[in-house]
């Protein structure tokens, strides 16, 4: 049997994009990156973007990966202070939605995602694979 994957980032956020989302996909999991309000401000707000091809990238994340790591652009939702507002509504309206989520049974794995890219990323490989493995038929 073959088996459709899709995978969305950030969706649903709102009570009322989960109710959407339940109808088309209803058997889903849900992969909740935690991660600590100042680090995840400092992170936004390090995000900058090439203006050449709009890539994103961040200013100081690990070693340099992008040649303009020190000069790109930052967008105006990117500052401190956006970052905060951003996160502030996490909070209120898609944090909820894991306890509703929990109670309604559906899989919900949390993963610290104060790591580097690559330790957050191999956590998601584990799940993914032994959720994809599970649902194989093998």
């Amino acid at each position: 049997a073959y088996m459709m994957t899709y995978s969305f980032d950030g969706v649903p956020r709102t009570f009322g994009q989960k109710a959407l989302f339940d109808q088309i996909f209803p058997d889903y999991l849900v992969v909740f990156l935690d991660l600590k309000q100042d680090i995840a401000i400092d992170r936004l707000s390090n995000r900058r973007i090439d203006p050449e091809n709009g890539a994103s990238f961040s200013k100081d994340f690990g070693e340099i990966i992008h040649p303009l790591q020190e000069i790109g652009l930052q967008e105006e939702d990117d500052t401190p202070e956006a970052a905060k507002i951003r996160i502030d509504g996490f909070y209120e309206n898609t944090l909820p939605l894991l306890a509703e989520w929990a109670s309604e049974g559906k899989r919900v794995y949390r993963i610290d995602a104060s790591g580097t890219p690559n330790e957050v990323f191999s956590h998601i490989q584990v799940i993914l694979s032994a959720y994809l493995y599970q649902n194989s038929g093998i």
